[in-house]
């Protein structure tokens, strides 16, 4: 009776560790897949890129539930003139910000 248990404990333990190392393996399919979706590395050499990774860098770290969509835009269309534009002199009206 004991060495039943023993062999039933060992099972679950073998079925626990293969549970592991499947979920595993779909974690790295998952994260092979957006490697292979978003990553920006046949252009990355060339020159202006570094504007674009910034502005993705930025837009990923917007709130997805409350972001300001001229906030976003600005970061892709100043991305687009490699990141010589202000968002204070683009957007905003100079009377208000004068008053701020």
């Amino acid at each position: 009776m004991i060495n039943r248990k023993i062999v039933a404990e060992d099972f679950k333990k073998a079925e626990k560790e293969q549970q592991k190392i499947k979920q595993l393996k779909i974690t790295d399919k998952l994260e092979e897949n957006y490697r292979k979706t978003y990553s920006l590395t046949s252009l990355s050499d060339q020159a202006g890129t570094k504007s674009y990774y910034s502005a993705f860098k930025n837009l990923s770290n917007l709130n997805p539930e409350n972001y300001s969509i001229t906030n976003a835009t600005f970061l892709v269309e100043n991305a687009f003139f490699n990141e010589d534009k202000n968002f204070a002199n683009t957007y905003l009206d100079p009377d208000i910000l004068y008053i701020l």
